[in-house]
Order: C-alpha cells, then structure tokens, then sequence
C-alpha cells in the first residue's frame, strides 16, 4: 500500500513538473483565476456592505464592521488592502455624521494599527480628537506636528486651516503659516447682490459662491462666475470679514447672452463703500461688512452673470 501512495505521488510531481515546464500559460491562467476568485469573494462583501448602507446607515456601519473584523489578517501590501483603505474612511464618515466620534476615533485607531505611516489616517485621528472633550489640545498638537513635517499636503494644511488655535505655534514656518491663512481664504465666500431701476439691495437677489482659486507665493488667484439672471441698475459685492485682507480686482465682467460689459473699477466711481479702503482696483479690508456699490449705466440687457478676476493677499 505503501508503494502504491509513493507510486501516486510521484506520477503527480511529474505530472506538475511536465505542466510548470512546457505548459507555464496554463499555470498562469490557474493562477490568475484562484487571485480573481480571492479577490472576488471580498471584493463582493465589502460592495454589500455599502449597497445596504445606501438603505439604512445603521445596518450599513454593521456590514462595515464585520468586513473589517473578518479582514482583520489583512495587511498593507496585500492583494486586498485597497478594500481596507476605502472601508477605515468609509466607516468612520459614518459614525462620525451621525455624531457618534468615539466609536469613529475607535475605527481611527484600527485603521492606524493597519498602517501607522499612513497620513490621511493621522488627519483623521486628529481631527476626531479635536471633537472629543478633553482632547482638543492632543488633537491640536498632532495637526501641527504633521504640518512641521508635510506642509505642502493639501489634506494637512485644510485640517489645520479649520483650527481656531493661534498659529504662533508655527511662527519660525512663515511660509506655511502664509499658507494656512491663504487656505482659509479659499473657504471663504464672497456675495453678489442687484437691483434694477427703483429696487433695493435685498436677499431676495443675492449670489455667493466660496472665492476657491489657487495658492500662488504669497497670493490668491481667483477668477468667480456669480450667476444672476436680471437687468440691473446697480451691484454691490460683499468680501468676507477678514480685516487686513487686500482684494486687487483685476477685470469685472457684466455677461448678458450676447455681449460683455467690462466695468473698469479704477475709472468707475464706486457709488458708496463700507469698511473698506480703495485705491483704484485694490480694497483692503478695514472693518465688519466690507462691500461697495457700483452703479450702471446705459445697459438696458438682462446679465447672466458676473465674471470676477483677481487676487487676494
């Protein structure tokens, strides 16, 4: 019996042998297709999960759960890693909308010992803990530690942004701290109001949009479309209340469907200011409500929008 178990193992070997030799397109097609099924298996879980919590957050936090604690075995590098760096972020989204931070923070934690070098997953534990009583400040100092480090990465200088802390805490990094306060320029919106002949300034006509553009040096460079849709009379354009900002205007367009009205802002007469000192294009912010009012004249079309070109320091 022994013999014939000796005889049936050799005639496999060889038979594997002969196969890996002259046939390899065929190892690779058996290999290639154990991976999909591998990959298949979990990718299909983690898809259910999201599919029901498209239905019911709760349920969906579950599925969430169980996919990451069934996965637990899986590590950076795997073949199935992606699935656990979409799920950490998925799910702690979820706990954190719906208020719960602590069980978030518990998810963070996780997501961290899976890899501790990942810097989304730092953000995201410091940003949880500024959320959590008694750990603010822990919170706080691991922004800024991460920021000495990587100033450059937009993840890390928009968490930072939203912190109310004194930035002297990074003082010897003036181009960062530059940085960080032009980011929260960039969350910052500025407001369009008109009216046309005998109308108030109202609400009930008024457009904002967040100023956006881009870091440029020491600037702001942002070029705003604000929707409108009415013949006017007159505009007043409201900046955000950052005292000490400069805003330089460089080109102010009236858009109707078929013509642009260019409005030179240092040849215009600015009809009425508040909180604001001008000088030609350039106004700089002096004070709450900043905005100021131009007002038209010999333009009878109705204006699609206003296209605002400049820079803000």
């Amino acid at each position: 019996m022994a013999r014939g178990i000796f005889l049936t193992l050799s005639v496999m070997a060889m038979v594997v042998t002969v196969v890996w030799i002259f046939a390899p397109n065929l190892v690779d097609k058996v290999d290639t297709l154990i991976v999909d099924r591998y990959q298949s298996y979990h990718q299909a879980h983690f898809d259910k999960a999201k599919e029901i919590l498209k239905d019911d957050k709760l349920k969906g936090i579950a599925a969430l759960e169980t996919f990451l604690n069934d996965n637990k075995n899986i590590n950076v590098s795997d073949r199935l890693d992606q699935l656990k760096y979409q799920a950490f972020p998925l799910l702690i989204k979820n706990f954190k909308d719906l208020g719960r931070v602590r069980e978030a923070l518990y998810w963070a934690n996780q997501w961290l010992d899976f890899h501790k070098k990942d810097l989304f997953a730092q953000v995201c534990h410091a940003e949880l803990l500024l959320d959590i009583p008694g750990r603010k400040e822990e919170g706080e100092e691991a922004l800024f530690q991460l920021f000495k480090m990587f100033p450059n990465v937009p993840k890390i200088v928009t968490a930072i942004s939203k912190i109310d802390a004194n930035l002297e805490v990074v003082r010897g990094f003036s181009e960062q701290t530059s940085r960080v306060r032009l980011s929260k320029l960039l969350q910052r919106k500025i407001s369009l109001y008109w009216k046309g002949k005998g109308e108030s300034f109202s609400e009930k006509q008024k457009s904002s949009v967040s100023i956006g553009g881009r870091i440029v040096s020491d600037h702001v460079d942002f070029d705003i479309m604000l929707p409108l849709g009415h013949s006017i009379s007159a505009f007043r354009i409201d900046f955000p209340e950052i005292v000490g900002i400069e805003y330089t205007l460089d080109e102010v367009k009236l858009l109707s469907e078929k013509k642009e009205y260019l409005i030179m802002l240092g040849k215009v007469d600015i009809a009425y200011k508040h909180n604001l000192e001008i000088l030609n294009n350039k106004f700089y912010v002096i004070g709450e409500d900043p905005h100021f009012v131009v007002n038209i004249e010999n333009i009878n079309s109705s204006i699609c929008s206003i296209n605002i070109k400049g820079y803000m320091k």
